[in-house]
């Protein structure tokens, strides 16, 4: 969480929340804040994860110990780990080069935006429109 909180911070400090408009004659603060943006998704995809591991975790220690119980918390906590990291690596292997995600000039190949919403799903988000 502190290194997404950093993450964010630099981003802003680029200019992230600030208006568009305000940001038009100064690109390299557009794709300085998307950078930072972009690279703080990982470390808060992995601390959402965490904190319900650690809910499982906690439920482990305080319930009484039944297998089935255990089996239980302990596939939810490799599932939401598994999700988790599922939805870090299609963050950031969507484009090739990765530079590409947040710096226009630069030309690269990357995959349809709906593959990250569908990844997204496993982790307990709404369905999609269609």
């Amino acid at each position: 969480m502190i290194v997404n909180s950093i993450f964010v911070t630099i981003s802003a400090d680029w200019g992230l929340g600030e208006h568009m408009a305000t940001l038009q004659d100064e690109p390299l603060r557009i794709i300085f804040s998307i950078k930072w943006a972009f690279l703080a998704e990982g470390p808060a995809i992995f601390a959402g994860g965490f904190a319900r591991i650690s809910y499982a975790i906690l439920l482990l220690g305080i319930t009484p110990p039944t297998k089935t119980r255990r089996i239980f918390l302990w596939s939810i906590m490799g599932f939401q780990f598994a999700a988790d990291l599922a939805a870090v690596i299609v963050t950031y292997s969507q484009c090739r080069p990765l530079v590409a995600y947040w710096d226009p000039r630069v030309k690269g190949d990357c995959w349809p935006p709906t593959y990250q919403q569908y990844i997204g799903f496993t982790q307990g988000c709404e369905t999609p429109d269609n």
